[in-house]
């Protein structure tokens, strides 16, 4: 085991987010501690040994992380701080630029006369200033590991000039908190791999020129398990794809048939052609997928004190089957541009107004962007109980049989209706059972339907569009609180809407209800 070890001597890390200027990036990403080696290298008299461990470095696979909580230092200051999308304020001074005309006036050349441009300085404060990059599978000899930390002594900051750090070679770190995965993970991270030493000096030769993003990859919460209990999983994948809204008017969960319609038109708009199955959920016929195919799905903010039900994003759910490979080729031109970067994705929605979002990578997140907040992972609770945030719709009518008629026919007037409401009911629980068991997690043990979801925010189940199976057939649909054998970890969305933003479930840890109250107000979730 290899490891460098970095201790912010301040007590905290200012660096700034490549996606976001105005946002810290934190944890600092693996490649930010390899230019500032190669730079200390270059800087102090360019020795071989430490040219090789260079080389050496760069040949070897992703770190894992360990690496703190962290919160921004938000503070206002009256006249001279930016507000960005989420709120937090970053620090804004205004200094001199450079000298870029050719001619400049002369009297212009003065301190106080020259133009003044704000330039932002974000900062983390991390809960503990120590982080570790950790390379389990590495092991350098005894000259490279001199080399490395012979760098690592040189390194006087991370970041900002006054983000000043100690470093040094590691022999026995903590546990990593942050693994890199080739799936969807929690947050992505500029890395280097071989070559990188090379196409810095290029690059440094050439202009010099300010590098960019080398490589990115995707890092995800390391989570010892401990759990000896079965825990059922559904067909979807649990990294789900997470967009926020980051402008366009409040639209409510009741519109989220329509925003995820948009919202699909728009990826298969975007997509590498040609678009796969389990992306459009059509077969190369056209004719449609009898298979879990992608699921879009919204991301509202209900189940608190003071929710209203506003939609703050959209996610997707792909199969767990899918290749991530294949994902990444198909959906790159959708999430990012050619940089790189995350790119707006703008939804033109007729009358309901016009959204942009973005792929959400950031460390800080709104809960209801949280992806544990739908799929359950990573909770301490027991996740065996699961209730709709918007209504499961049913895959087809609910009927009586002759035989059930004629018996309802026998019954006394007064008890009719009592006696034909049960036998619907029962149809509705059977069809909700056959839809668990079609994205692959077990029967509920019980099933309690209801027409408002448990959850604070979520409208009345008449205030959502039915389901039109062909033009003119809409099918009914119901809002229900699901208990399962075993926990179940998700996403959940279920019956003949999955894939369309209905039947969208969300783990349940109890309410407060008296007895006989047959239209439950939810407590706080």
């Amino acid at each position: 085991m290899f490891a460098i070890g970095i201790h912010y001597l301040n007590g905290w890390a200012a660096a700034t987010n490549p996606s976001n200027w105005d946002r810290a990036e934190w944890p600092p990403h693996p490649d930010r501690l390899f230019m500032a080696l190669v730079s200390a290298h270059f800087e102090t008299g360019e020795e071989s040994i430490e040219r090789d461990s260079l080389l050496w470095l760069e040949s070897l696979t992703y770190p894992a992380i360990h690496a703190s909580g962290a919160v921004e230092r938000q503070m206002a200051v009256p006249g001279s701080s930016i507000r960005n999308f989420t709120g937090v304020r970053a620090v804004t001074k205004y200094v001199p630029v450079n000298d870029t005309p050719k001619k400049p006036e002369r009297l212009k050349l003065l301190p106080e006369l020259r133009e003044k441009r704000g330039r932002t300085f974000p900062v983390v404060i991390p809960e503990s200033p120590f982080v570790y990059f950790i390379w389990a599978d590495a092991q350098p000899t005894e000259e490279i590991e001199a080399g490395l930390a012979q760098l690592c002594a040189k390194v006087a900051y991370l970041g900002h000039s006054t983000s000043l750090v100690q470093v040094w070679v590691e022999k026995a770190p903590p546990k990593p908190s942050l693994v890199p995965t080739k799936q969807r993970g929690d947050v992505r991270l500029r890395v280097f791999g071989e070559g990188r030493l090379g196409r810095l000096i290029h690059l440094y030769d050439s202009g010099p020129i300010r590098p960019s993003a080398n490589l990115w990859c995707s890092y995800r919460q390391a989570v010892e398990e401990k759990e000896t209990e079965y825990i059922a999983s559904t067909a979807f994948d649990e990294n789900i794809i997470i967009l926020r809204k980051i402008s366009g008017p409040l639209i409510g969960i009741e519109s989220a048939l329509t925003v995820c319609r948009f919202l699909r038109d728009t990826v298969l708009k975007l997509a590498t052609q040609p678009i796969p199955e389990w992306l459009s959920g059509h077969g190369p016929d056209g004719s449609p997928s009898r298979h879990i195919h992608a699921a879009f799905f919204p991301l509202p903010h209900v189940g608190f004190q003071y929710s209203d039900g506003h939609l703050i994003g959209l996610g997707i759910a792909l199969p767990k089957s899918v290749d991530p490979e294949e994902v990444r080729q198909v959906l790159s031109s959708v999430f990012y541009d050619a940089t790189w970067y995350p790119r707006k994705i703008q939804l033109v929605m007729g009358r309901l107004g016009e959204w942009n979002l973005v792929l959400d990578n950031l460390e800080s997140r709104p809960t209801a962007l949280q992806p544990w907040l739908w799929t359950g992972s990573g909770t301490k609770q027991k996740t065996d109980t699961w209730a709709t945030v918007t209504p499961i719709t049913l895959h087809r009518h609910l009927k009586l049989t002759a035989e059930e008629k004629a018996l309802l026919a026998s019954e006394e007037e007064p008890r009719r209706t009592t006696i034909r409401q049960k036998m619907l009911n029962r149809k509705c629980e059977e069809l909700i059972r056959q839809a668990c068991r079609f994205v692959g997690i077990p029967e509920p043990v019980t099933i309690q339907l209801m027409k408002t979801s448990v959850f604070a925010g979520v409208p009345h189940i008449k205030q959502y569009p039915l389901l039109e199976r062909r033009p003119g057939e809409q099918l009914p649909h119901t809002h229900a609180i699901l208990k399962f054998p075993c926990p179940v970890r998700g996403p959940l969305l279920l019956g003949a809407g999955l894939h369309r933003g209905y039947g969208l479930c969300r783990p349940w840890f109890g309410m407060k209800r008296e007895e006989g109250d047959d239209d439950p107000r939810p407590g706080r979730v």
